[in-house]
Formats: structure tokens, sequence, C-alpha cells
């Protein structure tokens, strides 16, 4: 019966030196995606000062669910939607909230 080797001999192990040029397509990401995140950190903080943070926040996450739909596309692939799927569904919401039925 053979010996299997072992996957680790013992020793540390190199991962040498990275490329830069597989490196910078990252790095730049990275500055990009912090300036972006200050410049809005920097209005959000103009836009609180004139409205409700409710309001703020609606708003916010209106504009991230409509960003997701164009991303990910998500009534391009199925079974359509039918005018009676969605009138059962405004009828089953609850009392409190309006109904707006097509």
């Amino acid at each position: 019966m053979q010996r299997m080797e072992e996957p680790y001999s013992g020793r540390p192990l190199s991962l040498g030196r990275i490329d830069p040029r597989r490196e910078t397509p990252s790095l730049i990401a990275v500055w990009v995606t912090r300036f972006v995140r200050c410049l809005c950190l920097f209005l959000l903080f103009g836009v609180l000062q004139e409205l409700p943070l409710a309001v703020v926040l609606f708003v916010i996450k209106t504009g991230c669910a409509v960003a997701f739909l164009v991303i990910q596309k998500p009534f391009s692939t199925g079974k359509a939607i039918t005018r009676n799927m969605v009138r059962s569904f405004f009828r089953s919401l609850p009392p409190s909230l309006p109904h707006f039925l097509p």
C-alpha cells in the first residue's frame, strides 16, 4: 500500500508578489467607491437639513429598488403577470392601506 503525500509539508506557504497590473483595477474600484460614498454622504447631509428622515429613506429605498429592477430584470423571464393576479394582490392588502384597484 502506497503512502499518499501530505498536502502541507510544514513549511510556510509563500504566496509571492502580486502583479501590480492585476491589482490596479481593484484599487481603482475601491477609490471610486469611496469617493462616491463620501459624495453621497455630503449630499445627504444637506438634504437631511431640508427634508424629514422618513422622506429621505423612502426616496433612497425607492431608488435602490428601481436600480435592482433594472439590473436584475426579474420580469423578463418566467410567467407573465396577469391583470387578475394584480387585482388579487391588491385585494389581499390589509384594509389600513389604500387600495388602488386597476
